[in-house]
Parts: structure tokens; sequence; C-alpha cells
């Protein structure tokens, strides 16, 4: 096995699986511990439809004095799901608020009062409503192919089809539907199997929390009128060729945020993380010695 193999056996081998219970749920998320005491934490928020691991390589390549953790969403990986009892599309009482407790509840366990969270896709529409909601515990955020605006009629109309596609064909029709538009024509021509990878980050999710996220995500309000009354350090990343959340989203959420900061990846989609690791990574490593000098 080669030394790089065998450092990325050791790192990942770091990374342990928390498990929190507050009333009759669970919420889980993978925990890489840093190599330092009292540590800095970075907290990793992931898109829809996939779940906590889909961030293992930025967890692999978190700065030393950093712990990250990565929850998993209700319903998806290996969260509890939220109950059905009027089916999913009549539930008017679901919001990305949900998520922002679950993670708040799973840092208050571990004594965390303040990280920086880093949100891609949907994983961003939830650091948005935790920074409006608590910016006392927002130290710095990342938002990652992610959108401040909601969702106007044509992405509600979309929404609702993709919840028609859930019932029919369950979470591999959506899927098949999703990985299209996730990944860059050059991810596609130059990793021809990475399509297959990230099918399977996509997979092991419940059908509950599939569609219970599609629910909160067509429901949430704007975030972007609260963009100016952001305080705390902010970068912008977006994938160059990302057609879910085009560059032009992340240079008004850029414009409106003082101080922030905009990256845009060449060849990269929506799944920028993923497809250039290396570019969000240094990006990532980049802002985090500037602010916070690690």
């Amino acid at each position: 096995m080669s030394t790089a193999l065998l450092y990325h056996a050791a790192v990942a081998a770091r990374i342990i699986r928390h498990q929190v219970k507050v009333g009759d749920r669970t919420t889980s998320a993978l925990v890489a511990p840093a190599c330092e005491a009292a540590p800095h934490t970075l907290v990793f928020l992931h898109a829809w439809p996939f779940r906590a691991e889909m961030w293992q390589t930025q967890l692999d390549a978190r700065p030393r004095g950093w712990q990250a953790i990565a929850p998993d969403f209700r319903g998806f990986g290996q969260s509890t799901p939220d109950a059905t009892p009027d089916g999913i599309r009549r539930r008017d009482d679901v919001t990305l608020m949900d998520y922002v407790d679950d993670v708040l509840a799973l840092l208050d366990a571990q004594a965390v009062e303040r990280a920086v969270f880093c949100g891609l896709s949907m994983g961003g529409y939830a650091a948005l409503q935790l920074v409006r909601g608590h910016p006392h515990r927002v130290a710095g955020l990342v938002l990652a192919d992610t959108r401040a605006t909601a969702d106007g009629e044509q992405a509600i109309a979309g929404r609702l089809a993709m919840l028609d596609v859930l019932d029919s064909r369950g979470v591999i029709g959506v899927i098949s539907e999703m990985l299209p538009k996730l990944l860059s024509d050059r991810t596609r021509r130059e990793k021809p199997a990475f399509p297959l990878f990230t099918a399977r980050l996509m997979s092991g999710s419940t059908q509950s929390g599939v569609g219970h996220a599609v629910v909160r995500m067509m429901r949430r309000d704007t975030s972007a009128a609260h963009l100016p009354q952001i305080t705390c350090p902010t970068l912008v990343v977006v994938g160059a060729d990302d057609v879910l959340t085009p560059v032009a989203e992340s240079e008004a959420m850029a414009g409106a945020i003082p101080g922030a900061e905009l990256l845009v990846i060449p060849g990269a989609g929506h799944m920028s993380n993923l497809e250039e690791p290396d570019r969000f990574n240094g990006a990532l490593r980049s802002f985090l010695t500037r602010h916070w000098g690690t």
C-alpha cells in the first residue's frame, strides 16, 4: 500500500460515528477529532438527497486544531426520520429549523458553543436559517452551491414533481432524476466512474427523510433580506458549471454579505466538494487559516 493510501486509511480510521438522543429522536453524525486540545469546530451540512458521507474527503482534510462534525439530517443516513401520520405532502409543521434544532442539540451534547458551518445546497439553506435564528452560535459560514432566495413557482412545481417520483419509484427514482443535474460535463467526461460513486452517496436514506426534505425546502422563506446582517467571516463557493444554483446566485449572496469572499471553481457542477475536492479543500483551509490562524 502506498504512503498516501496508508495516510488516508489512518485518518479515516479516526472518524467515529456519534449519536445523540433527544426524546424519541436520534441524530447521528460523523465526528473527526482534532489533533490538538481545545479545538475549533467545523460542521458540515449535507445536500439533498445525500448523507453525511458526502463530506468524507473534507473530514479527512480538516486542518490541525479543528474537529469536524457531519450530521445526518432527519431520515438521512443513520438519523431517525420524521413520523408520517398524515403523509408527507400534507405536513405543514415541518421546517428547516427542525434540522437546525437537531444540529444544535448535537453540538450541545459535545459542549460546542460556536462553530464554523459549511453547508452545500440544502445544507446551505439550513446554514442560513441557523445564522438567522442563532447568530451567536455561528463563528463563520461557508455557503457552497446554494441560494438565499425562496423557491419560485417553477421551482415549487419541480419539487412537487419530485414528490410524484418519490411516490411512484421510491428513493432510487429520485436518485435517477437528480444525477444528470448534479455533475458537470467535464466531471462525467473525465471521471466516468463518478456518477456511480455519486449515486451511492445518495443511497441509504429513507423515503420519509427524502420526502420531508422536499417539503421543507419548498416551504422555506427567503434569507436574502437577512444577508446584510451576517457579520461573521463568510466564504461563498460555487461550481462554474452548476446548473441548479448558477454562479449568479452565489455572486448575489457574496455581494450582499459584508466582507464575504467568493470562489468559483472551474469545471465543477453542483457538487463542487466532490467533483473538485482539492480546490474546495484548499479554499476551505485558506479561509479557516486567515480568520482563525490554524
